[in-house]
């Protein structure tokens, strides 16, 4: 159930962005796994070509994953991400461009805690 909270969430912001759009599109078929580690919680973004499709513990295959704890995970989406992988916070295997646009998209897609609240 909160899986595809999350999910109708960032599917609801996904037009209010023509970038988040583009990447989508481009992203269309490519899924990405994401491990909180130390929580057994498995999450798989997979674009399609106009929304993003969230599953739990899927085991198919994903171009990219990326684990870490879930506040190195959050931190990915702030102004220096580059530094939590450096620090081997987070680890990424697979596509490391492919990781990189679905890290974008997130970011784009990311709710105004004011604006959901409002809902």
């Amino acid at each position: 159930m909160l899986t595809q909270s999350i999910e109708n969430l960032l599917n609801r912001n996904l037009p209010r962005s023509p970038r988040a759009l583009e990447l989508c599109a481009h992203l269309a078929g490519q899924r990405v796994r994401v491990e909180a580690r130390g929580l057994g919680w498995v999450l798989v973004a997979e674009c399609l070509p106009t929304s993003i499709r969230l599953t739990k513990n899927d085991t198919d295959p994903a171009a990219a994953e990326i684990s870490g704890s879930l506040m190195s995970l959050a931190a990915l989406a702030g102004p220096h991400p580059e530094e939590v992988i450096r620090r081997g916070d987070v680890t990424i295997r697979g596509d490391a461009e492919v990781a990189q646009k679905f890290r974008e998209l997130a970011v784009l897609l990311e709710p105004g805690v004011e604006e959901e609240l409002s809902r």
